[in-house]
């Protein structure tokens, strides 16, 4: 049981570092005298692109490699799976969090939209990624389910957010 825990515990680690990458700020420290690039800059487009396409593949489409039953059955009753899906609904809400959406819209407005990945851009990657057996026809297991109702509640909370003053 520890072991598995452990496991999901990295595997989780390594999604959130995927994720940083997502309306992610590089920054270049520099010297008064140092002359050329911009200390500041949005994380390159395709990056964020490859990011969001890794979390489509690798955790919003049921990683089956985790829920080996013959594995499950010794170690935990039924619910423990529900770590596999604390991850998923965790990486997404944070992925959809008002602020790393700012970081993205905030980007292109300094930026521009050519070489920046832009709010928008990043919300069709993700509603594709969540919601592809819309176009495949494949069937729903309870896990993407259980994603998908998370992905409604994220934006039933943006929507709903109250509005910030002092903008």
């Amino acid at each position: 049981r520890d072991i598995y825990s452990a496991l999901v515990g990295q595997y989780n680690r390594y999604m959130g570092h995927v994720l940083k990458n997502v309306g992610g700020i590089y920054e270049t420290p520099k010297s008064v005298e140092q002359t050329g690039e911009d200390v500041y800059e949005p994380t390159p487009k395709v990056i964020q692109q490859d990011a969001v396409a890794f979390l489509n593949k690798q955790l919003f489409e049921t990683p089956a490699w985790l829920l080996n039953n013959d594995i499950l059955n010794k170690i935990s009753n039924p619910y423990a799976s529900e770590m596999v899906s604390n991850v998923q609904a965790n990486i997404l809400n944070n992925l959809l969090s008002g602020a790393r959406l700012n970081r993205l819209a905030m980007c292109c407005a300094r930026y521009g939209t050519k070489d920046t990945y832009s709010l928008d851009n990043m919300m069709d990657d993700v509603k594709k990624g969540v919601w592809s057996e819309l176009t495949t026809k494949k069937p729903i297991d309870g896990y993407r389910r259980n994603l998908q109702k998370a992905y409604v509640e994220a934006i039933i909370t943006l929507i709903n957010a109250p509005a910030q003053s002092g903008m």
